[in-house]
């Protein structure tokens, strides 16, 4: 059974709700841990025993390294598609050079 937590004494629910609307702290009784959920799914399962910082610390992180990783993968499709356009530049080039050495 989880527990949707709303209040806590550090502010924890609240500061978790500030880095996305969308998550919301809860406990699972079964597993005797807190989890943050977004829409219902769990994003981030913790093994702290207690509601503290160390959650806005992970969710921060978390949240860093995926602005990090889409960031690596626009530069990546970047550098794809400046290859592609060279390639292309380099044929077409070529064909009008053919053109005019006829």
């Amino acid at each position: 059974m989880k527990t949707r937590i709303t209040k806590d004494l550090y502010d924890i629910a609240q500061r978790v709700r500030e880095i996305d609307k969308g998550y919301y702290p809860v406990y699972n009784k079964r597993f005797k841990r807190f989890e943050i959920h977004r829409e219902g799914t769990p994003s981030l399962i913790l093994t702290a025993e207690k509601l503290d910082a160390r959650i806005i610390e992970r969710l921060m992180r978390q949240r860093y390294k995926s602005v990090f990783d889409i960031a690596r993968e626009v530069e990546e499709h970047n550098e794809r598609s400046d290859h592609k356009k060279s390639k292309e530049l380099e044929r077409e080039v070529e064909r009008c050079l053919s053109r005019l050495n006829k």
